[in-house]
């Protein structure tokens, strides 16, 4: 059986898949969750580009943390893939908290973005929309200490958060694909806590006006977790940022 392909990033092995060529496209999930999730888009997306999809630290295939970290150092470690692969500068899509870990790359490493898309995301902090019902969607997770890892049950609740009942009640393929993932490759309970933690405390509002690459923003109309006035807000502090989606 062939290794993992991963490259060591701030002292932890990252997973990472490929394929394709030509520039490259970086791929960064959300709060526990990893790369098997944008296997949907990989095929159509490898069309044209190379395709890097990932797993954070404290998620699928990537290693586990050792202490508490930010979407900064998140940010750093996809900045890392992206120099062990040579693949900078890349296009980076953002989901979720992986929207987070992309706004932080392109400020923290500008030469190395080529382009951003942020999906269902925030800026962080008090000034967004919908921080306190997230903040305490936070609580919840970070208040789970007695299972070593992720269940069916913990899982049930990620999905709850996630999507709208009308969409869990008629599941795609897709879906289903990526609920079996987050159960096949399980976060720590530590990491789940290391995780919400540092959500919590990200912050870009006042830093995004420093976002200098083409920005696109996709939101949807009915995110039961990233209200979607989010999209909004970030559109108004990007430079020349385009909203795709509901405000």
């Amino acid at each position: 059986m062939s290794a993992m392909p991963t490259v060591n990033v701030n002292g932890l092995d990252l997973y990472y898949q490929e394929t394709g060529a030509d520039e490259p496209i970086l791929l960064i999930p959300g709060f526990i969750s990893n790369s098997i999730t944008f296997e949907p888009q990989i095929p159509a997306l490898a069309e044209r580009y190379r395709v890097i999809a990932i797993d954070n630290r404290d998620s699928g295939r990537s290693a586990a943390a050792s202490a508490p970290y930010t979407i900064a150092d998140m940010a750093d470690d996809a900045a890392g893939v992206l120099d062990a692969l040579r693949a900078a500068p890349a296009h980076v899509f953002g989901a979720s908290m992986g929207g987070m870990i992309a706004q932080e790359l392109a400020l923290r490493h500008p030469e190395k973005v080529r382009s951003l898309v942020l999906a269902c995301t925030t800026c962080g902090g008090p000034r967004s929309a919908g921080w306190d019902e997230l903040q305490e969607r936070l609580d919840v997770a970070r208040q789970l200490r007695e299972m070593p890892s992720m269940d069916s049950d913990l899982v049930k609740r990620q999905l709850d958060w996630l999507f709208t009942p009308e969409f869990l009640a008629s599941p795609t393929e897709a879906f289903q694909q990526f609920a079996i993932s987050t159960l096949q490759y399980p976060s720590p309970m530590d990491g789940v806590r290391r995780q919400a933690d540092a959500i919590a405390r990200h912050d870009t509002y006042d830093r995004l006006t420093g976002i200098r690459v083409p920005t696109l923003v996709i939101s949807g109309d009915s995110d039961p977790l990233i209200v979607p006035e989010n999209s909004r807000i970030l559109v108004e502090r990007i430079p020349g940022a385009r909203l795709i989606g509901a405000t």
